[in-house]
């Protein structure tokens, strides 16, 4: 049997964090701890963006998890990708090969030659 992944990687190994007017935060460690000491100054043009990204990291996540958003946060120096869920996409990839022949098509902006490398390190690793 063959199985066909497709995987839009914005959103699915990554959480982001809607910043009106603005592109998207990352929701890495690095951007939830800046948001964490900006919250101990009110008069900061950015407070209202670091009460989202702490408010995300404390909600509870659903569908079976028992545990919070803060979870899933992911490291700037792995592409903003969460290796958590990078893990369960490697783990659904290689039940889908047990099964036979298993392929992952990117639809989304990864698929752009600008992102060769960024696909590189994330087949590395998964594999």
């Amino acid at each position: 049997m063959e199985t066909l992944l497709f995987l839009d990687v914005d959103g699915v190994l990554s959480v982001a964090v809607s910043d009106k007017g603005n592109d998207p935060i990352a929701f890495t460690q690095e951007n939830l701890q800046l948001a964490k000491h900006t919250l101990t100054a009110p008069e900061s043009p950015i407070y209202p963006l670091a009460q989202r990204l702490v408010a995300v990291a404390a909600r509870h996540m659903h569908h079976g998890e028992d545990n919070t958003y803060e979870k899933v946060v992911s490291q700037a120096q792995n592409d903003d990708l969460c290796d958590l869920l990078v893990g369960r996409l490697a783990r659904l990839i290689r039940k889908a090969r047990d099964d036979g022949v298993c392929r992952v098509v990117l639809s989304s902006a990864w698929r752009r030659p600008k992102h060769v490398e960024r696909v590189s390190r994330l087949e590395a690793s998964i594999s």
